[in-house]
């Protein structure tokens, strides 16, 4: 990714150095406009990389640190769930993004377990909201609680200050 902004800063350069010339080399300056606009619309279809984190509980000990790779509709990433005092959970996310909305299965391990459990959250700006999950006696499993409303708030952070395995 970085990469790619390193080249498309350098064309940018190179575009503005265009825009500076004579007039008679304005038929030029049109042509790379249009392959400027074509390299970044390159650039903005690679993935974007997101890091939310939110802290809950009295005194904020419980963790919840979430990755995303959004691909256009497609999303993967990580999760780490950590609260105090007790087992944490830490996998993988998948799944789908339509509009602001996201579809994810999180397959995590927990207490030397592997599990699954879908969840739904929904960008809005900085700021990413989680519905709650719910406890089926009769499954024995965690399930999302579809009827709820989105209100778990994780905020955006710099992915850089989170450490996720690579």
């Amino acid at each position: 990714m970085k990469k790619s902004i390193i080249k498309f800063s350098r064309y940018l350069f190179i575009l503005g150095l265009a825009a500076c010339t004579s007039p008679e080399h304005r038929q030029s300056t049109s042509d790379t406009s249009v392959a400027a606009k074509e390299t970044a619309t390159a650039i903005s279809s690679h993935k974007n990389e997101l890091c939310f984190l939110s802290t809950q509980g009295t005194n904020h000990q419980d963790t919840t640190a979430v990755h995303l790779l959004i691909d256009n509709t497609t999303v993967s990433g990580e999760m780490y769930w950590f609260p105090a005092e007790k087992d944490r959970r830490n996998g993988t996310l998948s799944g789908t993004k339509t509009g602001d909305t996201m579809s994810l299965v999180w397959s995590f391990m927990q207490e030397g377990m592997q599990d699954t459990i879908r969840l739904e959250f929904k960008l809005r700006g900085n700021i990413l909201t989680q519905k709650p999950s719910i406890y089926n006696a009769t499954s024995g499993r965690e399930l999302t609680d579809d009827k709820s409303g989105y209100t778990i708030i994780l905020k955006s952070v710099d992915c850089a200050t989170l450490r996720f395995k690579k």
